[in-house]
């Protein structure tokens, strides 16, 4: 959204080609810094918890 934006704003100014990938270049920073806060923030590898289990049924045998 923000290269599609940025760019189209880039080429409606008049600024020419260049800016358009200057916008593509700020769509791709801001990626990468969203996943790096996402990794170091633990919320991709975090581990998992342990799945909790009924306990067993009882037999009325």
């Amino acid at each position: 959204l923000v290269a599609a934006l940025g760019g189209w704003l880039a080429l409606r100014a008049g600024l020419g080609l260049g800016w358009v990938f200057a916008a593509q270049s700020a769509a791709l920073v801001a990626y990468g810094s969203i996943n790096a806060t996402a990794i170091a923030m633990g919320v991709w590898f975090s581990t998992p918890q342990r799945l909790r289990q009924p306990p067993p049924a009882e037999s009325t045998s």
